[in-house]
């Protein structure tokens, strides 16, 4: 008898009984069956899920990414984060002009909104909340977030070289930091720009 019938047989006695009453065709069959059974549990792991897929209608790489979830690189939180404290930042000044107009001066946020902090309290948390929503997207690996915060890097270069042209006059602290922040921005457009790094987001 085959061994894998066997020990089927082994836990079901009516199995040995029909095994023995069976045809040749039959038993036969029966072992073909039993063969091909085995071999599919034996499959690597892979060809399961690519039959899997198929049965599905989608591909192997759909399967894989739903089964394995992608890793979040570590430059996208340091992103995220940096954006969520810059959010945290502007929402306390706001929070702080609204309830005490005379306490805080509006050109607090001009590190981070470059001239839009005339617009007052209200432009500060909607710069918050757009930053806000911008990293949570970045720490789910959302597309529209890595974009959304190509654009905010690259609007915050622009706005950032007239006061870099100004402060070029001169080697001073302010250009430095004017310098530091333009390079920052930079930075963080070419690395949510790069390839390797769109195919972490879906």
């Amino acid at each position: 008898m085959n061994p894998a019938l066997a020990r089927v047989a082994a836990v079901r006695p009516d199995t040995r009984v029909a095994w023995a009453n069976a045809s040749a065709a039959h038993r036969l069959l029966a072992i073909q069956v039993t063969a091909a059974v085995v071999a599919i549990r034996a499959r690597p792991a892979r060809a399961a899920s690519e039959g899997v897929a198929e049965s599905w209608g989608c591909n192997h790489s759909q399967v894989k990414r739903i089964e394995l979830p992608m890793e979040r690189p570590k430059a996208v939180t340091a992103i995220a984060v940096t954006l969520f404290l810059a959010s945290g930042y502007l929402a306390i000044v706001a929070a702080i002009k609204l309830v005490a107009p005379e306490a805080v001066s509006l050109s607090l946020g001009a590190p981070l909104l470059h001239g839009f902090e005339i617009s007052g309290p209200y432009g500060f948390l909607v710069a918050a909340t757009v930053g806000t929503l911008t990293g949570i997207g970045l720490f789910r690996l959302d597309n529209v977030a890595r974009r959304i915060g190509m654009v905010l890097s690259i609007v915050g270069v622009v706005l950032l070289i007239p006061k870099l042209s100004a402060d070029a006059a001169e080697l001073s602290l302010r250009l430095l930091t004017a310098g530091f922040a333009v390079m920052v921005r930079v930075a963080i457009a070419w690395y949510l720009w790069q390839g390797s790094t769109a195919e972490k987001f879906h």
